[in-house]
């Protein structure tokens, strides 16, 4: 089912955006194609740093969304528009990484926070290929 909030929808063909990506060399999931979306969007208000699609068999499977924010009050602000948007989210933990996961009818969101300042990941897309990259 499509979510009206996300920009990339899950599931759909390369040639949808072939024009506008540009290839990674970075391989996040074995056998699967990276491409970083080169033109501007927003999501939420936001303009991304970078966007990455993750595709496999021309289809895609993951979306990468790099969000640089310059307080913690922007990054709060954001976390309360997800809240509203995406509703109750489950917090994971472990040595490497600290995100939270938002259920999304079959897809999973997660805000993955970068220890670089007030940067996060917020990544979408099927439950395994995101445990796959993340863990």
């Amino acid at each position: 089912m499509k979510n009206k909030y996300l920009p990339f929808q899950i599931g759909q063909e390369y040639e949808n955006w072939e024009f506008a990506l540009e290839f990674s060399d970075e391989e996040k999931i074995k056998g699967f194609d990276s491409y970083f979306y080169i033109w501007e969007i927003v999501f939420l208000t936001i303009v991304p740093k970078y966007v990455e699609l993750i595709f496999c068999l021309d289809i895609l499977n993951v979306v990468i969304m790099t969000i640089d924010f310059e307080t913690i009050d922007q990054l709060q602000k954001f976390r309360d528009i997800l809240d509203a948007k995406f509703g109750n989210k489950t917090q994971f933990q472990n040595e490497y990484l600290n995100a939270e996961i938002y259920q999304l009818l079959g897809l999973e969101l997660w805000l993955v926070y970068i220890p670089d300042g007030y940067r996060i990941e917020l990544s979408y897309g099927i439950n395994k290929y995101l445990n796959i990259i993340y863990n």
